[in-house]
């Protein structure tokens, strides 16, 4: 298996495409940066709530119309969601998907835990002869 897609897709197709198009342009910085971009908002939204409610709080700052799920909500985890639905705008608005929240951004900062993974991809592209 070369890759696969994850519930991001849905989230932000137009990051999935143009990730895809900078790699076969052999672009791989601006490929990296991407990854990165989309790795810390696909581990916002499965790490910061309970699944597939952060997937589904994006989808809606995207303009679609998710209904409810099929649980009812806490009132921690509605507290919880609206805390997220923040963090995910501000993500969000990094790609003009959305206006920064009224509250603000901030200054996003990159994780190791991300480095390593998108030097890992890297190291299997230029193995394979891509980059």
């Amino acid at each position: 298996c070369d890759g696969g897609t994850n519930a991001t897709s849905g989230v932000a197709p137009e990051l999935m495409v143009k990730l895809y198009d900078l790699t076969l342009a052999e672009k791989l910085d601006e490929a990296r940066q991407l990854q990165y971009d989309i790795v810390t908002l696909f581990d916002a939204m499965i790490y910061s709530s309970e699944f597939p409610d952060g997937f589904r709080t994006a989808v809606r700052l995207r303009g679609f119309d998710t209904g409810v799920g099929r649980q009812p909500l806490s009132d921690d985890q509605q507290a919880e969601l609206a805390r997220l639905a923040d963090k995910l705008q501000c993500l969000l608005a990094q790609h003009g998907f959305t206006d920064e929240p009224e509250c603000g951004c901030p200054i996003p900062t990159s994780s190791p835990d991300v480095a390593r993974i998108v030097e890992a991809v890297v190291a299997e592209l230029k193995q394979r002869g891509v980059g």
